[in-house]
């Protein structure tokens, strides 16, 4: 049930941010995938490699997301989703940091704990605060900010130069802090 001392203006905001957060999730999540051609030779990784880092991300997510829905039942799911949006920012920047396998790796985990933990709380939390008409609209499109943003992120490194990675993670700290 919305609550109902919440007017419209404010949960279009909510919406509106849920929204943002579900972009820049799909953004990163497939910034790594279209990075990695660009990525492993810079950083000297195998194939073995990536795969781990592409797993331990997934990893990730899945610890993120079952901690982020139990913290939510206790602390709040605004202060999670605010938390969680922090986390995965930081280290989608701690990114351009890294300089070999470990590095990425701890990284790339860290940065799966905030998306995870962020997927939950925005979809509770624009579920929550959408009137009971706007429900399923709502869910919708949160799940449509998901691969937009990971269409950007495609499309994005796509235009860049030859062995330019970096870019697309720099990119997306732009986002983030818009």
């Amino acid at each position: 049930m919305p609550d109902t001392t919440v007017d419209q203006s404010q949960r279009l905001r909510t919406i509106v941010l849920c929204f943002m957060v579900a972009v820049l999730e799909g953004y990163d999540i497939q910034a790594i995938g279209v990075a990695a051609p660009r990525l492993a030779p810079a950083l000297g990784l195998s194939p073995d490699q990536l795969g781990l880092v592409f797993s331990i991300s997934n990893i990730g997510l899945v610890i993120g997301a079952t901690l982020g829905g139990w913290l939510a039942d206790r602390m709040g799911r605004r202060p999670v989703l605010v938390g969680s949006v922090v986390i995965f920012g930081i280290f989608t920047l701690a990114t351009l940091l890294v300089s070999g396998f470990v590095d990425l790796f701890i990284v790339r985990l860290l940065t799966g704990f905030g998306l995870g933990a962020a997927l939950p709380n925005m979809m509770a939390l624009s579920g929550e605060i959408s009137t009971r008409e706007q429900r399923g609209s709502t869910a919708t499109m949160m799940f449509c900010g998901m691969p937009l943003g990971g269409a950007t992120s495609a499309w994005f490194v796509s235009v860049l130069p030859q062995g330019e990675w970096k870019r697309s993670e720099e990119h997306t700290s732009e986002l983030q802090s818009h």
